[in-house]
């Protein structure tokens, strides 16, 4: 029987393969394409519960802010304490202003940006759409003449929707060279196993090291945009089966 229940039976050469190490120049490069961002992960996961644990600690200053400026004069003389009323009057004086307006709001959201949303950020605004393309295509689709404001709003979704779809066709691309480096490992492990049952020395075989494609930034291909298009229709249909 070729398969179990398990799933497809092993060949020998999979289990010899698996049994080979490889050069420690290519393990380095192994663990950077496959496990480097899990460390990332990790490090943006308790940077994370750090910021939450920060933010819990701000709240409860704030709601304490708020207690104090609740007490009103008379209650502040009853107290008799000069140095407990100072501190009082520095809390209130020190108390964020939460009365921001929609520009000081953006600014202090950008200036919280971490360098990857940053960087896709400025991404987003150095990019530009034609905008009298955009208003021409409106009005093709409608059959009479759209406002400005209707085509600005057009060009800003389409925009949006251009730039998911580009960062979804790099992902592709690091997917399909993630996957040749895979096939690389198998090869060069058959290889060097099929060298160490023949019997040669190590020291006189030179193998080429292992490449990553993905070190070199490269244009996107059409099938990398088609894959991105179709994953992008998977991810936002409803999955509802049609009915005849």
């Amino acid at each position: 029987m070729a398969e179990n229940e398990l799933g497809p039976a092993t060949t020998p050469d999979d289990d010899v393969a698996s049994d080979v190490s490889l050069d420690e120049e290519d393990e380095e490069l192994i663990w950077r394409v496959f496990f480097s961002d899990l460390e990332k992960e990790k490090d943006k996961q308790q940077q994370l519960i750090s910021n939450d644990e920060g933010q819990a600690d701000e709240e409860d200053g704030f709601s304490d802010n708020e207690d104090l400026q609740s007490i009103s004069s008379e209650d502040l003389k009853l107290l008799g304490d000069p140095a407990l009323i100072e501190r009082y009057k520095d809390l209130r004086s020190n108390a964020i202003d939460f009365s921001l307006s929609e520009e000081e709001q953006k600014r202090l959201l950008i200036t919280n940006f971490t360098d990857d949303q940053m960087e896709r950020f400025e991404a987003y605004r150095r990019s530009k759409i034609n905008k009298p393309g955009i208003k021409k295509i409106c009005n093709g689709v409608v059959g009479h003449s759209v406002s400005q404001v209707i085509a600005t709003v057009v060009a800003g979704v389409a925009k949006s929707f251009m730039s998911e779809i580009i960062s979804k066709s790099f992902e592709v691309q690091e997917r399909d060279n993630k996957g040749k480096l895979l096939i690389d490992i198998e090869e060069k492990k058959r290889r060097k196993r099929a060298d160490v049952e023949n019997s040669q020395s190590q020291d006189d075989i030179k193998r080429p090291r292992l490449q990553y494609q993905g070190d070199q930034r490269t244009p996107l291909q059409p099938s990398h945009v088609r894959e991105a298009l179709r994953l992008y229709e998977e991810e936002t249909s409803g999955g509802l089966p049609f009915m005849d």
